[in-house]
């Protein structure tokens, strides 16, 4: 399942555990994307450890993600309905298990609130992950990124566009972990294969 909520307002830590907690069958995962973003390295490592954690007890209402996000975010419609459709395609009931493939993309473009401490979680727990967009989030530095290495080994591509602290020096040393990486420098191209 792939789940977009970017260029959506009020997505904060809360958001994201929910998603985290109520959807673990995603593979395809875009935050960000807008000013009013309010995800912080917690509302990462929350999310990061709901997904971690492979088997995953769904509450009596498995659809209180859409209950929770009405009141936080104008994606609530968009996300209630994907959370309908991912529930019913997994043949789910009130405390089935849900086994999490794992995520694949994920794209925190724009979340300016996060740092390095988001990427330490990254990397020591979405060993799955084989794209990340951290477009944008200038308060990541080459030791976030650095950290990557030796942990990801299905790292494929990667976006660090608009985060300054990043220097070359650190996608050269990617590149060097990951020799069939491809940078590319527009966050529109994250979900281009």
């Amino acid at each position: 399942a792939e789940l977009s909520l970017c260029g959506c307002v009020n997505v904060d830590d809360d958001v994201c555990l929910a998603i985290g907690r109520y959807m673990p069958e995603l593979v395809r995962l875009e935050l960000g994307g807008s000013k009013r973003i309010k995800i912080t390295d917690a509302g990462v490592k929350a999310m990061i450890d709901a997904f971690s954690d492979r088997d995953v007890q769904l509450m009596e209402n498995p659809l209180s993600l859409q209950t929770q996000l009405r009141k936080q975010s104008s994606a609530s419609i968009m996300l209630g309905a994907v959370a309908d459709s991912a529930v019913a395609a997994a043949g789910c009931t009130s405390r089935s298990v849900v086994r999490a493939p794992g995520l694949r993309a994920l794209s925190l473009r724009g979340c300016s609130n996060i740092t390095d401490e988001s990427l330490f979680h990254i990397a020591s727990s979405l060993r799955a992950l084989e794209n990340l967009c951290i477009y944008g989030d200038f308060r990541i530095t080459n030791k976030g990124v650095l950290a990557l290495t030796g942990k990801l080994y299905n790292l494929v591509r990667f976006c660090s566009s608009g985060c300054y602290k990043v220097t070359r020096e650190a996608e050269r040393f990617l590149t060097t972990t990951f020799p069939s990486i491809k940078f590319y420098h527009s966050a529109e191209q994250f979900l281009v294969s």
